[in-house]
């Protein structure tokens, strides 16, 4: 848990690596929130948990055919960025039940790279 200072503005960099190898399925990566906390998961595993000290998310994917899925953002956020790779990613905003506007608050900076994005 990384719950941080109150009252500072960290980032948060998870950098999911550049393979050299070939590879055929990425990283399956989900952003969201639970009792107060942000919580990130990779591969159906919760990796990190967070607290509002940290204002800005920086995920920087792999080489592989990775997807992201932000479903929530905390209120506190200010902005989030995905830089993609060569792979072709998919990258989702949002729930089926509530539309991104809701539940998403910082600004979004979206690098595509190289791939079908």
């Amino acid at each position: 848990i990384a719950d941080g200072i109150i009252g500072t503005d960290a980032k948060l960099r998870i950098l999911l690596g550049f393979e050299s190898t070939s590879c055929d399925d990425g990283y399956n990566v989900r952003l969201w929130g639970e009792n107060g906390k942000g919580i990130i998961s990779i591969n159906n595993h919760d990796v990190i948990q967070f607290g509002d000290a940290f204002k800005d998310i920086l995920f920087i994917l792999s080489d592989c055919n990775d997807s992201v899925h932000i479903q929530s953002t905390r209120p506190s956020s200010s902005s989030l960025q995905i830089v993609s790779a060569n792979g072709d990613d998919y990258i989702e905003i949002g729930t089926v039940d509530a539309g991104f506007e809701t539940l998403v608050h910082p600004d979004i900076i979206i690098d595509a790279g190289k791939g079908n994005d």
